[in-house]
């Protein structure tokens, strides 16, 4: 099982390039990130805490400063050249604010699946403190690589894990606590926001060459000495106090 994550993760990427390409954008997810999971700020428009904030067990949230800067940047670059492409009167993309910038490993509850959004709970959180100090010794390292617009308009970056310990500790934790299995991710991607316009065919057939160009040029290395949840950071090993 563990063998095969790494092969699970990376089939899902082609499956998500190949099902904007042959699908488009969904309207009906577009008017959900406008309506209720977006909201503007004096900065900008961002994603709802609904929407972006970590309920179960993550890696960053937020990320080293040294990640943020290229991710940020890829983000603004899209932005502005996919404002340019759609030329809408409404703006055109929700940000994912800069401190909640994450990859999931485990989800507590997800958005997609229910409004209702519960965080790991104080039980939960010493279990998962337990597995953690069991299976991971030393820093989590992850190539991020590219970048995909899903159908449902989120804009997102690979990851790929430079060992198998982030699928193992994903399996033992949903072991201890079956309960977080029903929202597991299969990848290990950092969600930089949604688009929140669905152009019509032309438009949207513009955006995939903006995103197939940005995809073969991005590339970065993200290094985490802990792991954040809800009810408090868990450090790795001898990199703190846990």
């Amino acid at each position: 099982m563990i063998q095969d994550a790494d092969a699970h993760c990376r089939r899902r990427y082609e499956q998500l390039r190949t099902e904007v390409e042959t699908g488009g954008i969904e309207e009906v997810a577009i008017a959900k990130s406008v309506t209720r999971l977006s909201t503007v700020t004096e900065s900008g428009v961002v994603l709802r805490p609904l929407a972006c904030e970590p309920t179960g067990i993550a890696l960053g949230a937020p990320f080293p400063e040294v990640v943020v800067e290229p991710l940020w940047s890829l983000a603004t670059n899209f932005v502005q050249q996919a404002e340019t492409l759609v030329a809408a009167d409404a703006p055109t993309f929700a940000f994912v604010p800069s401190p909640l910038l994450h990859i999931t490993v485990v989800n507590r509850r997800h958005f997609d699946v229910s409004s209702d959004i519960g965080n790991l709970t104080t039980d939960e959180y010493f279990v998962v403190r337990d597995v953690i100090a069991s299976v991971v010794k030393e820093p989590i390292t992850i190539d991020l690589r590219g970048i995909i617009l899903t159908t449902g308009g989120r804009l997102i970056v690979p990851g790929y894990p430079t060992s198998n310990v982030l699928y193992r500790l994903r399996q033992r934790i949903v072991e201890r606590l079956p309960q977080l299995a029903v929202n597991l991710p299969i990848t290990v991607h950092v969600k930089l926001g949604h688009l929140l316009v669905a152009p019509p065919v032309s438009g949207a057939n513009r955006l995939l060459k903006l995103v197939a160009m940005l995809d073969q040029q991005f590339g970065t290395t993200a290094s985490f000495l802990d792991f954040y949840t809800p009810a408090g950071r868990i450090a790795i090993g001898r990199y703190g106090n846990g």
